[in-house]
């Protein structure tokens, strides 16, 4: 059982304490596939949001549409990934 959402860039940075958009992609289909499997859809590809997602579903790592972060270390920019946690929690209010 599973339960879906469209989400986009512009929805999400309007709403309250919802944060920044993590994905390179303006929208996207957000799934809880139950128990904890939580992903996002964008053209075409499911991609993994939890762990559970990711390990026991099999689906591919978000990694391809993740905006690129960065941190200064010692006067060097070095790339992080952006956080999408906001982004998991709201796919896990789907969970039937």
């Amino acid at each position: 059982m599973s339960a879906s959402a469209t989400v986009s860039k512009a929805e999400w940075q309007d709403s309250t304490n919802r944060g920044f958009w993590p994905f390179t992609v303006d929208d996207g289909v957000l799934t809880c596939h139950a128990p904890d499997l939580v992903t996002f859809t964008a053209n075409g590809t499911e991609y993994a949001l939890s762990a559970n997602a990711r390990w026991v579903g099999r689906f591919p790592s978000v990694a391809p549409i993740l905006v690129q972060g960065y941190v200064e270390i010692s006067d060097e920019r070095q790339p992080v990934p952006t956080p999408f946690n906001s982004l998991t929690d709201r796919g896990r209010e789907l969970c039937p």
